[in-house]
């Protein structure tokens, strides 16, 4: 199943063009993410005006909703954890749009890359699949950026700016972000990102392609209801099976 998160798409800049990155994760620390992420959903869930019996129990827990958390993961299996962290990338995406721009502007000064949204694809058996959609590049910008200094690279880039054609554009500038040197500056700054959000964890590499989907601007995520029944009954079950091992 493909699964939006956190669409947060930006304004086209002028003499930007449209990539998008395909992320792919290496190793999810589930715990950590329940450390840094459930606090966040319970709050959410205490504004509520209808809540189910499930969230009514995380609410009265507080802040030792993220040990029975933590506890619950041992009875999830993968596929399960993994729904539940695309469902929470869902809540919170827009704040790791944020962050993933805002580190990336002290790599590539004057928002030479801008992140429009995020998507993720969640296959059953499969590891989650990140991308960061929507993928703005203003070449004129990017060229002020030190990693291009004196190299063939920044040669290259120059060439794509200059060219009229924004296929060619998008081609080109998909071969010179795909190169060693741009990749290993880019991997371990979007991974930093999402951390600093609180999405624990490591990415193995990333692939630069064109983005084919619809060049929409000024478009905003609307959250769904917390907790939905795909969600919420592999929980319960867990919470089940978890209370019959405690009271045994």
């Amino acid at each position: 199943m493909v699964r939006n998160i956190g669409v947060c798409y930006t304004n086209t800049q002028e003499g930007a063009h449209m990539l998008k990155i395909r992320l792919d994760i290496e190793y999810i620390d589930y715990e950590k993410c329940s450390e840094n992420l459930i606090p966040q959903l319970v709050e959410e869930m205490k504004s509520k005006t209808n809540t189910s019996e499930l969230e009514k129990l995380f609410i009265a827990l507080g802040a030792d909703a993220v040990l029975l958390a933590k506890k619950l993961l041992h009875y999830l299996d993968t596929d399960v954890r993994d729904q539940i962290l695309v469902w929470l990338l869902d809540e919170f995406g827009a704040d790791f749009v944020v962050e993933i721009n805002d580190y990336l502007t002290k790599i590539f000064p004057g928002q030479a890359i801008v992140i429009g949204g995020l998507s993720a694809e969640d296959y059953p058996g499969t590891r989650i699949t990140l991308y960061a959609t929507q993928v703005q590049i203003n070449y004129e910008q990017l060229l002020k950026s030190p990693i291009f200094s004196g190299n063939v690279l920044g040669g290259a880039a120059k060439l794509a700016f200059h060219m009229a054609n924004p296929e060619i554009i998008e081609k080109q500038g998909i071969n010179i972000l795909s190169s060693d040197k741009i990749k290993s500056k880019l991997v371990p700054v979007i991974s930093e990102s999402l951390q600093k959000a609180g999405l624990m964890l490591e990415l193995r590499d990333l692939e630069l392609q064109e983005d084919t989907s619809e060049r929409l601007a000024g478009k905003t995520h609307e959250k769904k209801d917390i907790l939905p029944d795909n969600i919420e009954e592999p929980i319960i079950e867990a919470l089940a099976a978890f209370l019959k091992c405690t009271v045994q």
